[in-house]
């Protein structure tokens, strides 16, 4: 070492510089906090919204729900001759606003002409090859293409509920058999029996008593 650096003195300046030339500037320390406290309030700004959106979606889907559902199935009613008219109107309603009923229609062969009723009934339904109803404003409903059912009766439905005559023209039971009285009727005319039929939801019944073409009765109401 020369003798010129033993012997120069430390300025102030040098051991300021010294002391002070290492440490952090005013600012440094601070600023990775500052930036991770941005980052957190940035992700929590992004978690917010997409539990918005999140929300909104399940809401919406709520909303349609109602919307989605199925209609109701409808049925197609017959046209009173056992086929279908081809409407999709509810059963018990024909499109004009007109209620329907049905009949409980079952037949009953006489073993002979001047049988009683009970003897007649006691042989148990037998088939009716064709009976006719005609309303009041002069419709008619076949009993064709309605089918017997295992206890013997006939499911006659949808036919208009109202007052209407069986009549007695072509009323024929198995081999031609002819009717001689129809029980659950309200009375008879030249035309045949009156029947009673106003509770759409109930059946009206009625028991055909026929007795056998070879024989002869006198018809009754």
């Amino acid at each position: 070492m020369s003798d010129r650096e033993q012997t120069e003195p430390i300025r102030d300046e040098d051991l300021a510089e010294r002391d002070h030339g290492g440490a952090e500037q005013p600012g440094e320390a601070d600023a990775p906090a500052s930036n991770q406290r941005l980052r957190a309030i940035l992700a929590g700004l992004v978690t917010v919204a997409v539990l918005a959106v999140l929300a909104i979606a399940v809401f919406s889907e709520d909303d349609d729900g109602g919307d989605s559902q199925n209609p109701p199935a409808t049925v197609a009613a017959s046209d009173g001759t056992g086929g279908e008219s081809g409407n999709t109107e509810s059963a018990g309603e024909e499109p004009g606003g007109e209620e329907l009923g049905s009949l409980a229609l079952s037949g009953y062969l006489c073993p002979e002409a001047d049988s009683d009723e009970s003897e007649c009934l006691d042989g148990g339904p037998v088939p009716i090859m064709n009976a006719v109803v005609k309303l009041e404003d002069g419709r008619t409903f076949s009993l064709e293409g309605t089918s017997q059912g295992e206890d013997g009766m006939y499911a006659w439905l949808n036919i208009p509920i109202g007052q209407y005559v069986l009549l007695a023209e072509g009323l024929t039971g198995p081999d031609g058999a002819t009717a001689r009285a129809v029980i659950g009727s309200n009375g008879q005319t030249a035309e045949g029996w009156l029947i009673a039929n106003l509770d759409p939801n109930q059946p009206a019944e009625v028991r055909i008593i026929f007795t056998s073409a070879a024989g002869e009765g006198t018809a009754v109401g």
